[in-house]
């Protein structure tokens, strides 16, 4: 049942113009960035968000326990500045080994924006934090929460660039799935632990997976625009060279 359809999936992609496939990229970032947009003027204008947020993180502290608390304290981990800088570092170290300048430019250009992205929007919605019930100490201010934004940014741009050093679709998924379940985890764990509301993380995911998608399309169409052009330049197979 699915070959067949797959085949004329295949087959309709195929007659499609080469940069139809980015345009589909630039689609899911606007729709990513239209829920963040909706859900930042719902959080500052509805009180019934508000009110969702506090029932939401009173069920949340009802069911701690010392093991869940561990494991939150370990996976917010992932997504603090100190790992996430070390992370980038050691993944642009092996990027420049193998020679992917680009995948190196790529995640360099993901978490300075993020990082400018974060600071800029915090600044400007001034949403503080929880009071209570805190498992951990945390500063600034909440929204978007910036663990969620950086996780997003980090693991996603990561799957997305090695996945392109992997032939095998099982690989590429597995990546993509890696990064999706780490940015979730690392969000879960800054309600659990009591420093954001969930509507901070819902923004700081939406947001950071925006971004990672929106950098990896318009690469992605740089670099395949570069292509053709080089291709378009070369000398015919069996042409004399040129003068």
């Amino acid at each position: 049942m699915l070959t067949p359809f797959a085949d004329r999936l295949r087959a309709t992609r195929a007659r499609m113009p080469w940069w139809s496939s980015h345009l589909l990229g630039v689609g899911s970032v606007l729709v990513i960035l239209g829920a963040f947009l909706k859900l930042t003027l719902e959080v500052f204008e509805d009180s019934r968000i508000a009110a969702l947020d506090d029932a939401i993180m009173n069920w949340v502290v009802a069911h701690r326990s010392g093991t869940l608390n561990k494991a939150a304290i370990d996976l917010t981990a992932l997504g603090s500045g100190t790992l996430v800088v070390l992370f980038a570092l050691g993944a642009l170290y092996v990027l420049i080994v193998v020679g992917d300048l680009r995948g190196a430019l790529h995640l360099v250009v993901a978490l300075v924006g993020s990082t400018l992205m974060i600071a800029e929007l915090k600044g400007f919605l001034e949403r503080p934090r929880p009071l209570g019930h805190r498992l951990v100490e945390a500063g600034g201010y909440s929204y978007p929460s910036g663990h969620a934004v950086s996780a997003a940014v980090l693991y996603v741009t990561l799957a997305l660039v090695g996945s392109r050093h992997f032939k095998g679709p099982a690989y590429r998924h597995m990546l993509v799935t890696l990064a999706v379940a780490t940015t979730v985890l690392v969000a879960a764990s800054r309600v659990y632990l009591g420093v954001h509301y969930p509507t901070d993380v819902a923004s700081g995911t939406a947001l950071g997976a925006g971004w990672a998608v929106l950098l990896a399309s318009l690469f992605a169409y740089a670099d395949e625009r570069m292509s053709r052009l080089r291709a378009q330049r070369a000398p015919a197979p069996g042409a004399p060279p040129a003068g």
